[in-house]
This record gives C-alpha cells, sequence and structure tokens, in this order.
C-alpha cells in the first residue's frame, strides 16, 4: 500500500503543510480521498466492525517528518455501548466526540469496501458529479481549488465509479432539505436533481453508483477508541498563534497625550516608575469643570482577581443535577462560533424574571443577541429558548421554589426581630398585617 499527496498545498501554518487530497493504492485498486470525503473504515482487524470515516485534514508535519490525517468516525446507534433507542431514526448515525488522528500509512490499514452496506437512503447516481457532496467541511463555494483533484479523478476510469460503493453523512436540517426535496421531485428526481437550481435548495448526486446517504445530529463517548494503539492525537496541527501583547494599562484621551509626554520628559524616576494621567470631560453648566489629576508614580496596581467562585459552583450543582436525572450535558452547543456560556445564559435569564418571564415577553431573541448570537438569524429565538429549555430549564424549576422559600422564611424572620409599638391608626393597621403574616 503506497500513496501520494495530490495538488498543490492548499495551505501552510508553522511547521504545517496542508493539502487537499491523496491518491493511494489497495488491493490492487487506485482510489482518491479528497478533504470532507466519506468512506469505510475497521477500526479493528480482528471485528466486523464497520464505521464511516470523514477526512477533515490533511497535512505533513516537518518535526515530525510524518504525513498526518484528522478523522471524524461516524458509527450505527446498535453499536455503540448504550445501543440503538427508539429515538435514533432509521438513517441516523453518531459520531464520536473527539477527532482521531492517524499518520496516513496506517489509515490505508483501516480503510476497507463495504460492498454489503444496507444502511441508508439511496442517493442518486451521476457520473458527472466528479466530487462528493461537502456538507459539513467545505461548501460548493469554497476558496480551496479542488481541480487538480477532479483530473486525476478522471484519470481512474468508468468502471472505478461504477463498482464503488459510497457514503455521504449530512447534518440533520441538510439532511431535512434533501428529503423534502426528494418528496416534491418523487417521479422525477433523477432528472431535476441534476439541475443547478434543485442543487442550490439542497439536492445533490453523487458520483459511485452505490451510494448511501445518512445523517447525525448526535455525539457519544467511546473509551474504547482512546487505547488504540495506530492514534496519534498528540500529533495534532497547534493552530493557535502568537499570544497578544497585553494592553498598557494607561486611561488617557487624545487631548491628554501631550501631557504625558511632557511629564515623562521631565520626569527623572526608573525605568519601573509609571505616570498616568485621567482626563475628565467637562460637565454641563453647574457642575464640576475638566481636571487633571496625576496619579502618584510607583507600580502599577494589580487587577482584582476576577471572582470564579460562584461560576464554578454553578457548573458544579449543574452537572450533578443533570447527571442525576439521567440527562447529563455531555455537549455544549454552540452560538456565534463560540461554545455556548451556560452560566452567562442562566444567570441573563434569572435577571430578566426567569425562563416563563422571558417567554411571556417574547425575549428570547434579545437574550440570544445578548449571548452573542447572528442578529440576521430568523430562528435565534427558537434556538436559544431550546438551548435553555434541554440545559438548564430543568434545574431552573429545582432550584426556583428553594430560593422562594428561603426568601420568605428571610422575610418572615426579620418581621418577628421588628418591635411593635403603634404609634398611629395607619401603623396600627400594619401591625395588625404583620401579626397575621407571622401567625
Amino acid at each position: 500500500m503506497d500513496f501520494k499527496l495530490i495538488g498543490a498545498p492548499c495551505g501552510q501554518h508553522g511547521p504545517y503543510t496542508f493539502y487537499k487530497a491523496f491518491k493511494y493504492s489497495k488491493h490492487g485498486k487506485s482510489n482518491i480521498l479528497a478533504l470532507s470525503e466519506f468512506f469505510f473504515v475497521k477500526l479493528w482487524n480482528d471485528s466486523d466492525l464497520v464505521s464511516i470515516g470523514e477526512l477533515q485534514l490533511l497535512w505533513e508535519d516537518k518535526n515530525s517528518e510524518q504525513t498526518l490525517a484528522s478523522l471524524r468516525l461516524y458509527i450505527l446507534p446498535e453499536n455503540t455501548p448504550e445501543g440503538r433507542s427508539d429515538c435514533h431514526g432509521e438513517h441516523e448515525v453518531l459520531a464520536i466526540t473527539e477527532k482521531v488522528v492517524l499518520r496516513v500509512e496506517d489509515l490505508l490499514t483501516w480503510i476497507t469496501e463495504a460492498a454489503d452496506w444496507s444502511w441508508g437512503l439511496s442517493a442518486v447516481y451521476d457520473r458527472s458529479a466528479k466530487l462528493m457532496p461537502r456538507p459539513s467541511l467545505l461548501s460548493d463555494n469554497s476558496v480551496i481549488d479542488l481541480a487538480e483533484v477532479d483530473k486525476e479523478k478522471d484519470l481512474l476510469g468508468e468502471s472505478h465509479w461504477d463498482t464503488k460503493s459510497g457514503v455521504v453523512v449530512l447534518s440533520f436540517s441538510r439532511y431535512c432539505r434533501y428529503r423534502g426535496i426528494l418528496k416534491r421531485l418523487e417521479g422525477v428526481h433523477n432528472k431535476w436533481l441534476r439541475t443547478a437550481l434543485v442543487t442550490a435548495l439542497g439536492g445533490f448526486t453523487v458520483p459511485c453508483r452505490n451510494t448511501r446517504v445518512l445523517y447525525c445530529k448526535e455525539t457519544f463517548d467511546y473509551p474504547d477508541l482512546e487505547g488504540h494503539e495506530l492514534l496519534c492525537n498528540h500529533l495534532a496541527p497547534k493552530l493557535k498563534g502568537r499570544p497578544r501583547k497585553k494592553r498598557k494599562m494607561l486611561d488617557q484621551s487624545p487631548d491628554s497625550s501631550d501631557s504625558e509626554s511632557e511629564t515623562s520628559s521631565n520626569s527623572t524616576s526608573s525605568s519601573s516608575t509609571k505616570v498616568q494621567v485621567k482626563y475628565s470631560p467637562p460637565q454641563r453648566k453647574g457642575g464640576v469643570g475638566p481636571s487633571i489629576t496625576t496619579l502618584s508614580t510607583g507600580r502599577r496596581p494589580n487587577r482584582a482577581p476576577t471572582s470564579t467562585t460562584e461560576e464554578s459552583d454553578f457548573f458544579r450543582r449543574l452537572h450533578a443535577f443533570m447527571k442525576a436525572r439521567q440527562s447529563p450535558i455531555n455537549r455544549v452547543p454552540t452560538i456565534g462560533f463560540k461554545e455556548l456560556d451556560l452560566y452567562k445564559l442562566y444567570s441573563k435569564v434569572r435577571h430578566l424574571g426567569g425562563y416563563d418571564a422571558v417567554t411571556s415577553s417574547r425575549l428570547w431573541k434579545y437574550v440570544y443577541e445578548e449571548m452573542g448570537g447572528d442578529q440576521s438569524s430568523t430562528s435565534a429565538a427558537t434556538c436559544c429558548r431550546r438551548h435553555y429549555e434541554r440545559l438548564l430549564l430543568p434545574f431552573e424549576r429545582y432550584l426556583v421554589p428553594i430560593r422562594s422559600k428561603n426568601s420568605t422564611l428571610a422575610k418572615l424572620k426579620k418581621m418577628d426581630e421588628i418591635s411593635i409599638t403603634p404609634k398611629s391608626p395607619v401603623q396600627n393597621d400594619n401591625d395588625k398585617g404583620v401579626i397575621l403574616i407571622s401567625s
């Protein structure tokens, strides 16, 4: 088994050089695997378990002098530790939470042909569709030029595509659009799915005659895979850039720049001495006029450490509660390309009066925007509300009665400590009310 990288590099970051595809030979047959394409894999040689892999990254590492690939793995629900349940769809697969990194040489030992694979919806075959649909990592408008990959695939011949088995895993939303289009074009989908209009609406065709379409909307942990001898997760590319320089703690306006330079030039203190100038803008009539205050020289005052005790206690109690009710939080969703801050979301909703108040006042879109979501999203309110209902609403229902009870007891205790000394008819009426509440 040998392989070669196809085309020029599509990117570079430090010691990593990224590529779009590679060509390999196995059992006398040649094939090409490009980014975001799916294929069948067998994780263990002594097992008949067949899974689905998705090529997400392909790069050369100059430090280790190896060619590596990053995969996302998908497994049928019946092959997971918890097994298939009634909530799983007929054409659904589950994704393993952690991606895996392999040397390309080891990946070739995983790749297999699953000619008897029967799960999923049959896709519409079209040889002119040179590339498999790219639903998750790349889009048809991607800046990555795959023309070189198309040319190499044309050289494989017609017989290769007629006999090859393929598979595609879509997101649940795209799968629903695809099924809707098939329903509308029932009876004529073989003709219309090839048009540009239907493709723009979510339809697609595939170059392999025997291709199955599945969808994925959930992930799960697979501990058995962590100890696999071929994994090289420690060689995953580190794509973080250099840390940003800390901003100087200097609060000044443009008008005070001259004053600062004059002060620094006349200063005879050491290099560690800092001079900070504050400028107060002129106030309205009747107020105090502008003033310039020079702080005492010396070390820069330390910032007060941000207290995270309350936040950490919140997450500890939240995870313990959700785990106790058999619905643990395994994966936190994302909003605006950032992981959803559950503590901030819960605090924002409670500040607005809780779930019922936010729902009745139709404030979920406002909450969504406060969490950093896209303001132009048409499903913002529904998206934010569903995340809260699934992850935080049971915890709120659990805490609110306790808090209201404690606050009531505190109020009653405070009332008992107040001495009742009637001084006026109005006060006597209030005192009677206090006595009735205390009793």
